[in-house]
């Protein structure tokens, strides 16, 4: 939002932000994926803002990888403990264990919506598919737009992204002389 307020803000959108990839890594899948999680929405909104002005959104096998491991260290959890028990509690509020995305999600979907198996919660979370690399990227594409890069891909761009980095900090030392910050 900030950068649609002031004038200089659009130049850099202009000449910096279009034509450019959003690399979306693991610290933003986690916590979007999870339907009802903390954070749900609002990354959801900015992945929308992101395509709105543009940006196409990448993501990597490993990555999605780590969103798959998340997940599935929640449904060990909860086939260890039950889906109601207080470990699940814990996990989902990051009380002795590290806060768990889906655990939150799944904990907050049971309040809000309905109970469910958490292996089902896992599946709606990628829309009906199974909670799996291919259903977690394809998932991905269709509902955010994000699609996973070959490293190959990421290769060929990657002189490019040391360029667009010089740029762009020219371009940020520029206005902040002009601006005497």
């Amino acid at each position: 939002h900030a950068l649609a307020m002031d004038p200089a803000g659009h130049q850099f959108r202009r000449e910096y932000l279009s034509g450019r990839t959003l690399l979306v890594d693991s610290n933003v899948l986690i916590p979007l994926l999870p339907d009802r999680a903390t954070f749900a929405d609002d990354l959801n909104k900015l992945l929308k803002m992101a395509r709105e002005a543009g940006m196409p959104l990448a993501t990597t096998h490993g990555f999605i990888e780590e969103v798959l491991m998340h997940g599935l260290w929640a449904a060990r959890l909860v086939e260890q403990n039950g889906e109601a028990s207080v470990q699940v509690l814990e996990a989902a509020r990051g009380e002795g264990y590290k806060r768990n995305a889906f655990l939150d999600g799944y904990v907050r979907y049971s309040v809000d919506v309905e109970t469910l198996r958490f292996s089902n919660y896992l599946r709606q979370c990628v829309g009906g598919r199974d909670f799996n690399r291919d259903g977690i990227r394809e998932y991905l594409a269709a509902e955010y737009g994000v699609n996973c890069l070959e490293f190959d891909e990421i290769g060929e761009q990657k002189q490019m992204a040391f360029v667009d980095r010089d740029e762009t900090e020219a371009f940020i030392r520029r206005e902040a002389d002009e601006r005497r910050l």
